[in-house]
């Protein structure tokens, strides 16, 4: 039970939060310039929670319905990946957006796919 405590602790406090905050500013950074580049009127959803999902899913041409799938276990991971591979497809980097699958690429991808200038 210690142990349990000492992780939560370490999740809730510096290191944790500052992972956090880290992971969240790369993906909405990466999927705002994602939105700019493709001149979408509300470009700013990329950093609100919710309609973030909804902004993927018009860039990347899927039925927002999907996003129900985010609600059932073990399915969300991989609804989050096909989005960002959606996303890859429009600008020809699908492979990138299905390496999220993998947790080591799923800071990587959305950078890579962002940079990319070229639609």
């Amino acid at each position: 039970m210690e142990n349990l405590s000492r992780y939560t602790e370490i999740l809730t406090t510096g290191p944790g939060l500052a992972g956090g905050i880290l992971s969240y500013l790369i993906i909405s950074i990466s999927l705002f310039m994602i939105a700019s580049q493709d001149k979408e009127d509300f470009a700013w959803f990329a950093f609100v929670p919710i309609l973030n999902l909804f902004l993927m899913c018009k860039i990347g041409g899927v039925n927002p319905l999907l996003l129900l799938l985010f609600f059932v276990p073990c399915v969300n991971f991989f609804m989050y990946a096909y989005l960002w591979a959606k996303i890859g497809e429009t600008r020809d980097k699908g492979i990138w957006g299905w390496l999220c699958i993998i947790p080591c690429f799923l800071y990587v991808s959305p950078i890579v796919i962002a940079l990319d200038k070229g639609k």
